[in-house]
């Protein structure tokens, strides 16, 4: 569902803003959620990943863990995998860095694989032989390393910091980003207590897939409405330089 979003959004929905004629500005345009579509690629993995290694208790529904096989990070596939997951975040975050005329590109880049490797490296050190929590780590890292640098350093007072800030903030995107976070957090903590009978990790997958659905209606509206932020935010660089 995710994947085919993500396709609808980027092939059948049409461009009707300002400079979507422009070859080199549609090019960067194109693509919507390219991280969630890695995201989800990787996910997919972990599910055929845990099907693999577990197997079914009988009628009982109870899973047991092969005595021969367990689930870790010790191979560099699964270490890429892993990278691949994680760089949604600092990637994200280096391009807020860019787009509020904080750090240069290049060095919004080197931020952003030093951050990748520091959060794959607290992986290894603390997760890897307890991985109950890893899911909720490698959300929680993804989520916090999207939204401390707009919290930290983009403003609130000029129209471009409030543009930049709200670029991807409307209602029912926002309620569906709550929703994510509020299974990120049940599922670890209360999968004994009542998250496994309502549904469990489906419940999961079900709020990344909404949320998707979300987000490229949302990036339909804007297309649709005729209207870029980021071309509104480059406008008004230029006419601050001037």
């Amino acid at each position: 569902v995710c994947i085919l979003a993500i396709f609808v959004g980027n092939n059948v929905i049409p461009d009707n803003r300002s400079n979507s004629n422009n070859d080199e500005k549609q090019k960067k345009k194109s693509m919507i959620l390219p991280g969630s579509a890695i995201y989800f690629l990787a996910h997919s993995y972990g599910h055929y990943t845990f099907s693999s290694v577990y197997s079914g208790n009988g009628n009982e529904q109870q899973f047991t863990i092969s005595e021969t096989e367990t689930i870790s990070t010790n191979t560099i596939k699964d270490t890429i995998i892993l990278a691949f997951i994680l760089s949604i975040g600092p990637l994200e975050a280096a391009s807020t860095l860019i787009k509020s005329n904080k750090l240069s590109p290049p060095n919004a880049y080197i931020m952003a694989a030093a951050m990748l490797s520091t959060l794959v490296g607290i992986y290894h050190t603390f997760l890897q032989s307890n991985p109950s929590y890893a899911l909720l780590y490698i959300n929680i890292s993804i989520i916090l390393s999207m939204s401390l640098p707009k919290l930290l350093f983009v403003g609130c007072t000029s129209q471009q910091d409030v543009i930049l800030r709200s670029n991807e903030v409307i209602l029912p995107k926002l309620m569906s980003g709550l929703f994510v976070m509020a299974v990120i957090v049940c599922e670890p903590f209360f999968c004994d207590v009542f998250f496994a009978r309502i549904g469990g990790h489906f419940l999961f997958d079900f709020s990344l897939a909404l949320d998707v659905v979300m987000a490229v209606v949302m990036e339909g509206s804007k297309r649709s409405g005729g209207v870029d932020n980021d071309d509104v935010v480059e406008e008004m660089k230029k006419v601050k330089a001037s």
